[in-house]
């Protein structure tokens, strides 16, 4: 049963729409979970001391040669 009343696209209600089946892809890959966020933390923001994912170093390095 949706939650939603009437269509978001065209405003139609939905009391006569029929249920559509997900595609295979989308039964197939799991859905992906909103990242939580420490309290006090903005997105992407890692708390001081903890290590960093990723390479490490500061990403840029100077130009080969002369």
């Amino acid at each position: 049963m949706p939650t939603r009343k009437f269509c978001h696209r065209c405003g139609d209600s939905l009391v006569s729409a029929e249920v559509v089946r997900a595609p295979w892809w989308r039964r197939l890959l799991p859905r992906r979970r909103p990242n939580t966020v420490q309290s006090g933390l903005r997105p992407g923001e890692q708390p001081v001391g903890a290590p960093r994912a990723g390479r490490s170093g500061s990403g840029w390095s100077a130009p080969h040669g002369s």
